[in-house]
C-alpha cells in the first residue's frame, strides 16, 4: 500500500491500492475509512485530518475494545465500523 515507503498511508495511495487490487470496497467507503481512522487525531489544525495514516492508527481501526456490562457481568467485545473492510485490505497485503 505505501507507495512511497515513508511509513505513513495516505487516502490516494490506498484509493489506488483498492482499485488495484480490486477489492471490491467503493471509493466512498474508503473515504469513509480514512475519515474514521483519523478522527481520534489531536490536531491544531483541521487540515492535518488528511495526513496519511501511521501503522498504528491502522491497527486502532482494526482492534477491537473491551467493555464490562454491569447488568450482565460479562465482558464483550466492540469493534469500529470498518473493521472488517480494513481487515480485507490487510489480508491482500504481503
Amino acid at each position: 500500500m505505501d507507495q512511497d515507503l515513508d511509513d505513513r498511508i495516505s487516502l490516494d495511495e490506498l484509493i489506488g491500492y483498492c482499485k488495484q487490487r480490486d477489492c471490491g470496497i467503493e471509493t466512498t467507503t474508503i473515504i469513509d475509512m480514512f475519515n474514521d481512522a483519523t478522527k481520534l487525531r489531536r490536531v491544531t489544525n483541521p487540515k492535518q485530518y488528511s495526513d496519511p495514516l501511521s501503522i498504528q492508527e491502522i491497527q486502532q481501526a482494526v482492534r477491537g475494545r473491551y467493555s464490562f456490562d454491569k447488568e450482565t457481568k460479562q465482558w464483550g467485545v466492540t469493534y469500529k465500523k470498518y473493521r472488517n473492510q480494513w481487515i480485507v485490505l490487510l489480508l491482500t497485503v504481503n
